[in-house]
């Protein structure tokens, strides 16, 4: 009874806090910039990278229940994530608009969204930035198993040059 209650208490803390199995590190200092990572991710899979101020932008590979509205889908239905810990997306903040409705403005984190570019139906790139730094995140929507994912992080566009 006891290791079935200690069982039930670890999935709850991972589910709550993210803290399911450690995911791999990539330090990235500035020497490394731009720097690139080629992953084959499957579901379930994650992966960290720590930016040269040492923040961390994590990004996992999970299959969405349902599609996100006007996001191209994968072959094989598996897509990323990102946040600030594997598992766990940021919150999301809202903004009231005068009519009483509400629009998504942001996320509850360091890391910020910019453009989502898809190009056909070969990619879609997420971009992200933090501080001083653009992460993007291209997935390979033709894959129909695994999902090939690159990972470029470069240096911040100057304001009004980001994409």
């Amino acid at each position: 009874m006891r290791a079935g209650l200690c069982g039930i208490i670890f999935s709850l803390s991972t589910l709550i806090l993210g803290c399911g199995p450690s995911a791999p590190l990539t330090a990235v200092s500035a020497g490394d910039i731009p720097h690139t990572t080629h992953l084959t991710m499957k579901e379930g899979d994650a992966q960290r990278f720590q930016l040269p101020d040492g923040k961390e932008i994590a990004v996992w590979c999970e299959r969405p229940g349902f599609p996100i509205g006007g996001e191209q889908q994968t072959k094989s239905g598996l897509k990323t994530a990102w946040g600030e810990r594997p598992f766990v997306q940021p919150e999301l903040v809202l903004k009231m608009q005068p009519d009483g409705s509400e629009v998504v403005s942001g996320w509850k984190s360091y890391i910020e969204q910019g453009a989502v570019i898809t190009r056909g139906s070969d990619t879609s790139e997420y971009i992200l930035y933090e501080n001083l730094w653009q992460f993007s995140i291209t997935e390979d929507l033709r894959a129909a198993s695994d999902l090939p994912v690159t990972i470029k992080i470069v240096s911040r566009p100057k304001k009004g040059e980001e994409q």
